[in-house]
């Protein structure tokens, strides 16, 4: 059995772990992007994607997408990546600014359609 070692602990109210890797060290695969989500209340599953090419459709540039990945997860783990996420990203603000203001629009509107549920009903 490979050797494991320890990466990073947490203890905080509700997030116990202790993350470790073998010595070779997690796979690594780069996506350029996700091409669609399920979103469900028990697990999310987002399609990642590199691109392949470039195709002409006329004068129309028509991205050439390859599916190399289903990512499946717990909504509720999903959620914490975000809020993760979102975190990383103050804390490294200074080139993410220009990123967030191009998208800021589109991310207050789609934040703005979510609200929260009525006692016993599940969205």
């Amino acid at each position: 059995m490979a050797e494991k070692k320890l990466v990073r602990s947490e203890r905080k109210p509700n997030l116990n772990y202790d993350l470790l890797e073998t010595e070779e060290g997690p796979a690594e695969l780069y996506v350029d992007g996700f091409a669609g989500q399920t979103v469900g209340s028990s697990v999310i599953k987002t399609n990642l994607y590199i691109s392949i090419e470039t195709k002409m459709e006329g004068d129309v540039a028509v991205d050439q997408r390859m599916l190399t990945l289903r990512l499946v997860m717990p909504t509720d783990n999903f959620l914490e990546m975000c809020v993760s996420t979102l975190t990383g990203l103050k804390k490294n603000e200074a080139g993410v600014h220009k990123m967030l203001d191009q998208h800021q629009e589109r991310i207050l509107k789609a934040l703005s359609t979510i609200g929260p549920s009525e006692p016993g009903k599940e969205k």
